[in-house]
């Protein structure tokens, strides 16, 4: 599939976590917020646009 349609990760981003909550296991720490589904699914969703805040996680960005 070509670059442009494959559809945005929030793997590998530096906002992107994962939770200790199962019910919300996913979050977003540029937004704030946790889901149940990835971060990205949940932008699209609510505004239907695009996340715009993707940042490519750089050396050290482990843990925050």
């Amino acid at each position: 599939m070509p670059a442009e349609r494959r559809k945005p990760s929030c793997l590998g981003c530096r906002h992107y976590f994962v939770t200790h909550d199962p019910g919300f296991p996913y979050g977003c720490r540029l937004l704030q917020f946790k889901s149940r589904r990835m971060p990205w699914d949940e932008v699209l969703a609510a505004n239907g646009a695009p996340c715009v805040g993707r940042e490519e996680k750089l050396p050290g960005d482990e843990r925050r």
